[in-house]
């Protein structure tokens, strides 16, 4: 049965891992690690967090840390989140998943702090291009436009067909000829 709410979490039916685990009358880790994931993944974020905290803390794996982090962030406990991302990153700083995350939710109220996060998960995944993609973004929404065209031009590079890539290199390059105009360039 475990096995079987094992597949069901991943391929996407949490409610049926649910009925699975919900049989099972056993107290273990594992079983609060599926137990969280389910409700995460139906979004019942509320239910999720007590299983995602005891899963955690009995082994701290970055699935389940970005899962924690985001129910947290789900049920308005942004502060509850952020010390847990950090306490996380510092004991486990090259998990870029986690990085990212705390990067992309950082971006909407600090974007320094942002900028920098994505450039740690860049120094481990150079070739990262939603990174790329995303940094470019914010430098571009800081307008520090040649900045900006650094990254996305590298993330075009490595991924010329994707179209949030080409959105982006687009709105930087406009960018940067209208402020070359503007500046008599």
């Amino acid at each position: 049965i475990l096995s079987l709410a094992n597949i069901q979490v991943l391929i996407n039916k949490p409610l049926d891992a649910l009925t699975n685990i919900e049989k099972l009358d056993v107290k273990h880790p594992l079983i609060n690690s599926m137990k969280g994931s389910a409700l995460h993944r139906a979004n019942r974020f509320t239910e999720a967090l007590p299983y995602l905290k005891t899963a955690y803390q009995a082994e701290p794996q970055s699935r389940i840390s970005a899962m924690l982090f985001e129910s947290l962030i789900a049920t308005n406990e942004n502060e509850q989140a952020i010390k847990h991302i950090k306490s996380h990153l510092a004991e486990f700083s090259d998990d870029t998943s986690n990085r990212v995350l705390y990067a992309f939710e950082l971006a909407k109220t600090d974007r320094e702090s942002a900028i920098d996060e994505y450039i740690q998960v860049l120094n481990i995944q150079k070739n990262n291009v939603v990174v790329l993609n995303n940094l470019a973004w914010i430098l571009y929404k800081e307008k520090q436009f040649k900045r900006a065209e650094f990254y996305i031009d590298k993330a075009k590079l490595l991924a010329p067909k994707s179209a949030n890539i080409n959105d982006s290199y687009q709105k930087i390059k406009s960018a940067i000829k209208d402020n070359d105009k503007v500046s008599g360039k």
